[in-house]
């Protein structure tokens, strides 16, 4: 990536390495305008050329996803996204402190307190996360860091998804994304996520506060997940018995394999947190200095209230598209397939009264179900999944209408054979992205 002494944009000052992974790494620099503390994060070259700018656009969605929950002391605030000799970067808040994953190896065992605190605040942050419906697949101790003031901080939103069942395919074909020691069952076993897929990634990362172990132990990537899939986890309290039985009971709960019987959102998680956060001792754990989890504690530091969507008005002839959608997800298990097509015939018709994002989101929440029940290549499922990627597109979302098209495209040959009308639809829809990459 060049040397310390490089000046990013004429601007940045790169003073030394905080960190790096398999995409980029992360450099402390010095803003030369504002003179202030910042993290510049950048690709390696060779990362940046790979699978046809796929990793490039991964980090740009990563800098528009960490900007957009900026309201959230949760998550790092971005300062500035752009390009430095052909290659983007993105800077952000420098958060002076450990992560987890450091937290625990200098002060293990941590007090109950402390882990109290850790997932209170967890909690708090993942409500935000879904509330703006997307998954983080990737929580992990190193991804999660204390702020001096003891507020903890998500970090790494590279592989943040919608959450919808096409999630995975913003990565490698074939590479599921996230950390496997800290993956559900589910993303393990099909690459889909959904929110209380972070909800089991959060019960691995507290285990581990508590225990200092992982819930599995396994000598490969595919035996530990083979293990989040069909083994059962290890109790808390079998391995550190002194665990309050609460805390014990919320950990077990969280590592469910069978996401229904997980808490029901970030916020069920919360409520049930809520009382002993409000007994816990201010502050709880001097020893950690002014890294003291327990410290928001303090002052408010709850998820922030339930929000109120309401739908855009439009023109509507046979009754309303969202309240279709809800009738319909009330009996999710009774989807059929003749469903999809009153769904295809829904959408369009919310598309031809202006309402773009409406169609949009009735297909995803179709989709959710439909993928699992009915599989990929199911016609109906991927004519649904090419509307999908035509909305986006109109909507003037060219990388991911070209995403979804990519997705689309090899299980519509598989549906209708390579000269069939679906797939020029895709190879047509494939040349207008490409259209609207070179304007732009």
């Amino acid at each position: 990536m060049g040397s310390q002494d490089d000046i990013v944009d004429g601007q940045y000052h790169l003073v030394r390495r905080l960190g790096g992974g398999a995409m980029g790494e992360v450099n402390l620099a010095h803003d030369l305008n504002l003179d202030r503390q910042v993290a510049v994060k950048r690709l390696y070259p060779h990362i940046a050329e790979r699978e046809e700018g796929r990793y490039r656009d991964r980090f740009e969605r990563e800098a528009r996803t960490t900007a957009g929950l900026g309201r959230s002391r949760h998550f790092p605030q971005v300062h500035a996204f752009g390009r430095h000799g052909g290659e983007p970067y993105l800077v952000m808040e420098f958060i002076e402190g450990p992560t987890l994953a450091q937290l625990v190896t200098r002060h293990h065992p941590l007090t109950f307190s402390a882990i109290t605190a850790i997932l209170g605040q967890l909690a708090t942050a993942l409500a935000w996360l879904h509330d703006a419906d997307l998954v983080h697949r990737d929580l992990k101790p190193s991804n999660i860091m204390i702020a001096p003031g003891g507020v903890l901080k998500v970090v790494d939103l590279g592989v943040v998804a919608i959450s919808d069942p096409h999630a995975t395919r913003l990565t490698a074909t074939g590479h599921v994304p996230g950390t496997v020691a800290y993956m559900a069952p589910e993303q393990a076993d099909t690459g889909l996520t959904e929110p209380r897929s972070d909800l089991y990634s959060t019960g691995c990362v507290v285990f581990e506060l508590v225990t200092g172990e992982l819930p599995f132990d396994a000598p490969t990537a595919h035996a530990m997940a083979r293990c989040h899939i069909d083994q059962a986890p290890r109790r808390t309290a079998d391995v550190r018995p002194q665990t309050p039985v609460w805390l014990a009971e919320v950990i077990d709960q969280l590592l469910h394999k069978d996401p229904d019987l997980r808490p029901r959102d970030a916020r069920a998680l919360y409520e049930t947190l809520r009382p002993h956060l409000a007994a816990l001792p201010l502050p709880g754990c001097p020893e950690l200095g002014d890294f003291d989890p327990t410290l928001p504690w303090a002052h408010p530091c709850s998820p922030p209230p339930q929000p109120q969507k309401s739908a855009p008005y439009v023109r509507r002839r046979r009754g309303s598209g969202l309240d279709a959608l809800a009738r319909r997800q009330a009996r999710q298990a009774d989807l059929r397939r003749n469903d999809l097509t009153q769904v295809r015939a829904e959408a369009d018709e919310l598309a031809a009264d202006g309402d773009l994002r409406g169609a949009i989101q009735l297909i995803e929440q179709c989709l959710k179900n439909a993928v699992g029940r009915f599989g990929r290549i199911e016609p109906g499922v991927v004519r649904l999944r090419i509307d999908r990627a035509g909305l986006l597109h109109e909507e003037g979302l060219s990388k991911d209408a070209r995403f979804a098209y990519d997705d689309v495209r090899s299980d519509a040959v598989r549906a209708f054979g390579e000269g069939s009308s679906e797939v020029r639809e895709i190879d047509g829809g494939i040349e207008g992205c490409e259209e609207d990459a070179t304007r732009d």
